[in-house]
């Protein structure tokens, strides 16, 4: 398919007379002023402890474990709790 140009102008002088309006739109456009975002000293303090702090625990294991040890059926394995003791010195 052939795409022909206004009269009188080839293809190269349409795309150039679109290139300098957008550059005079451009420079005519006034500029939006710069945003700028200041977070105070406690809100980085928060942001870093909340990226340190332990997930929430998970509230339906918590209650199975707590109606076990009410009605006396949970059991503790020695074994599990020292690991997981030694884990958290290293």
């Amino acid at each position: 398919m052939k795409v022909n140009a206004p009269a009188g102008r080839n293809v190269g002088q349409v795309e150039g007379s679109q290139s300098n309006l957008a550059k005079n739109v451009e420079q005519k456009a006034p500029r939006a002023p710069e945003e700028k975002i200041q977070v105070s000293n406690l809100s980085k303090l928060l942001s870093q402890v909340k990226a340190g702090a332990p997930e929430a625990p998970d509230m339906q294991k918590v209650d199975r474990i707590r109606e076990s040890i009410n009605a006396g059926t949970f059991q503790v394995n020695p074994e599990r709790t020292a690991e997981a003791m030694m884990a958290e010195e290293m």
